[in-house]
């Protein structure tokens, strides 16, 4: 019952909504927002935790039909949401890495409420180098 009164709550705010391997990544980063970080080069070489389900950034913005991130919602393709359940990490590399606290599906999709997930949940090991 409380799965269906979630449901409710969040296709309103999803029918408003559009979207526009173990990894190993080397890039260079920029300056944020407040300038903490100047410049950024290096690499990394993750190992995620068993339950992340990592989907490449293509095949998730693919997958994204909808998505209201301020208040956790996500509406997927089914196909590709196949694997989330409860308590699983969806990570999307470069994008985002939300927890699923409800997967219910529908007919155009599986809607999801997510809540953040921390790095430690996420990665089980890794290392970075920045030059």
């Amino acid at each position: 019952m409380r799965t269906a009164a979630v449901v409710l709550l969040v296709l309103p705010a999803l029918a408003g909504c559009t979207t526009t391997e173990n990894s190993r990544r080397e890039g260079t980063g920029g300056a944020n927002e407040t300038g903490a970080i100047v410049a950024a080069r290096g690499s990394a070489s993750i190992r995620y935790a068993s339950q992340a389900v990592v989907w490449k950034q293509d095949a998730g913005r693919k997958a994204v039909k909808a998505a209201d991130l301020p208040n956790g919602a996500l509406l997927l393709d089914a196909d590709a949401a196949r694997d989330l359940a409860p308590g699983k990490i969806l990570v999307i590399e470069g994008t985002l890495a939300r927890k699923i606290v409800v997967a219910e599906p529908l007919d155009d999709g599986i809607a999801v409420l997510t809540e953040p997930a921390g790095i430690g949940e996420i990665i089980q090991d890794g290392t970075l180098h920045l030059e």
